[in-house]
């Protein structure tokens, strides 16, 4: 038995772990340019998060950087699926504030990822509102006072909620460009995400404006604009990053970091024409 306990990175290590323990190897072999495929593992796989927020724990995915490549990208395959998930919110009690806001941030840009998503499906669009909402209801409770217990129950069931949601669909334009902005910028995966996530509320009325109308209402806000309004003064009360220049991004990064989260192929997943031109565009209205 490979047991994951903590983080999200920690529980894709299990799950590579687990499959390695049968294959042989090393992830090299497997990922970003490996010429091998895992087959069936023979270890039994449990994954327990100590934070509300990546969702690991019910996703095939794993997310690594490989430093010999120098890229951070998804691999996916069915031998990551988990045989059991312990959901405790005792194990987030003592996350720090800044941790508490980023890893829930990524728990609501899968969430969001997954209603858009041009794979999404009815079941999907269900869990992601619900999630979506209990975060918006809950994070900046548990932010301000870690020890309120509601709160973190509430952050670990809907970044759960938000994991299966995105399970079905996987993720879109935000996420590939996070990758970049972990790898050469280093920013958490949280802050990397949500930091383009106003903009790519904005980007994502080009496909999908009835979703977001509806969305939007249900959360409570007149539009999708006045959504991505609030999703940014949420994220600056909780001190997050919402401009890239606070990451040391400059204008003449902007081109690279659009060309690789193109490469992503989650990245044609979003409800948008997604390329270099606009892809730049969209980076240039938040540095």
């Amino acid at each position: 038995t490979v047991i994951g306990v903590g983080g999200g990175s920690a529980m894709d290590v299990a799950k590579v772990v687990a499959c390695l323990v049968t294959n042989g190897g090393s992830i090299y072999d497997y990922y970003a340019g490996g010429t091998k495929r895992f087959g069936p593992r023979a270890v039994k796989l449990i994954l327990i998060p100590t934070t509300a927020g990546t969702g690991s724990e019910v996703t095939n995915v794993g997310v690594y950087t490989n430093p010999r490549a120098g890229v951070k990208m998804p691999f996916v395959t069915d031998e990551f699926w988990a045989d059991e998930a312990l959901i405790d919110p005792e194990m987030t009690y003592s996350l720090p504030p800044a941790v508490t806001a980023s890893t829930g941030m990524d728990a609501f840009c899968h969430a969001i990822e997954a209603y858009w998503n041009k794979e999404s499906q009815p079941m999907c669009d269900f869990l992601a509102m619900g999630a979506l909402k209990t975060i918006l209801e809950n994070i900046k409770a548990a932010y301000d006072h870690p020890d309120d217990t509601a709160a973190r129950g509430a952050m670990i069931t809907a970044a759960l909620v938000a994991g299966v949601a995105f399970s079905q669909t996987r993720t879109t334009g935000i996420h590939a460009v996070s990758f970049p902005l972990t790898t050469e910028f280093h920013a958490s995966h949280g802050a990397a995400c949500s930091i383009t996530l106003p903009a790519f509320i904005r980007a994502a009325k080009q496909g999908a404006a009835e979703k977001l109308r509806v969305l939007a209402g249900y959360l409570g806000y007149a539009d999708a604009g006045a959504l991505a309004d609030g999703v940014e003064a949420l994220m600056r009360s909780m001190k997050m990053p919402v401009r890239l220049r606070e990451l040391g991004v400059r204008e003449a990064d902007i081109p690279h970091i659009a060309e690789v989260g193109l490469t992503a192929a989650i990245i044609q997943l979003t409800p948008a024409e997604m390329n270099q031109e606009t892809v730049e565009a969209l980076l240039r209205s938040i540095l």
